[in-house]
């Protein structure tokens, strides 16, 4: 995973260097890169230029709009509205269409799958389900298609916009930017490319990257969350059947002393 992460890294460089001599919107970049990355994972490929592919993402980018509006909310809320024309027939719609994509490429995966020799995500279940076919197993067809779907749907986006959020803080805080930049150069010199072990190397940069998932959220609203029954943490009570978000609140620390990562290191 970590070679095709390096790879894509590389590429998404190259691509911010060459419109780095005017202002530019870097979304399409990152969300381009994080893409490539799953796609290489669970499919085993890039789907660069693939007309259908671009579909697929404009079909979930279409989804992720509606999941995030009123109607969304108001289907939750109402079951009565789940029965009226409204936009999430539209979602159900782009749902089967995605869902037909991914099953065709599962599909071109039994055809082609070697035994012992897994290319990526689905040559590897698929040789799952046949180790445990005999046994009672959550290991089969109908769920590889759920967890890609899942996992093609929700893992693209909130990573792109994780990068997105780390971006703007770094240019909102220029100070936090330059001191990760220098410690990076310090420990590994300006030609080398950073991998996982060099975690441990970079203590300020890895308190950076932790504080801006910490304190940012994905969603305009984040994931709610609620206690099965009344709880403390950190000396505050959290009563039962609260609804809330654990991104901010007066239970944690807040951005302006946080973001320069002095709250997750003992400094």
């Amino acid at each position: 995973m970590e070679e095709k992460i390096l790879q894509e890294a590389s590429y998404l460089i190259e691509a911010i260097a060459e419109n780095s001599d005017s202002p530019f919107d870097p979304h399409p970049f990152l969300e381009t890169a994080v893409i490539n990355i799953m796609s290489s994972i669970l499919f085993g490929k890039r789907f660069e230029n693939d007309s259908s592919f671009n579909t697929v993402l404009d079909l979930i980018h279409q989804n992720i709009e509606m999941m995030m509006g009123p109607w969304a909310m108001l289907y939750n809320a109402v079951p009565l509205v789940r029965r009226l024309p409204l936009p999430h027939q539209r979602m159900a719609r782009n749902g089967h269409k995605v869902f037909a994509f991914i099953e065709k490429e599962v599909e071109e995966h039994k055809r082609t799958l070697i035994p012992g020799e897994s290319r990526d995500f689905i040559d590897a279940y698929l040789e799952q389900i046949k180790k445990t076919e005999r046994k009672a197993s959550s290991f089969e067809g109908e769920q590889l298609l759920v967890l890609l779907t899942d996992l093609l749907t929700a893992g693209s986006e909130t990573t792109a916009a994780t990068l997105r959020w780390a971006l703007l803080y770094l240019v909102a805080f220029p100070e936090v930017q330059e001191k990760c930049q220098k410690e990076i150069d310090a420990i590994l010199g300006s030609n080398s490319n950073l991998q996982c072990e060099d975690r441990e190397k970079l203590p300020y940069t890895n308190a950076v990257i932790h504080e801006i998932q910490r304190c940012t959220t994905v969603g305009p609203l984040g994931v709610p969350h609620t206690p099965i029954q009344n709880a403390q943490l950190c000396g505050y009570q959290i009563p039962k059947v609260k609804l809330g978000t654990f991104t901010g609140g007066p239970w944690v620390w807040r951005l302006n002393c946080a973001v320069k990562a002095k709250g997750m290191m003992h400094i």
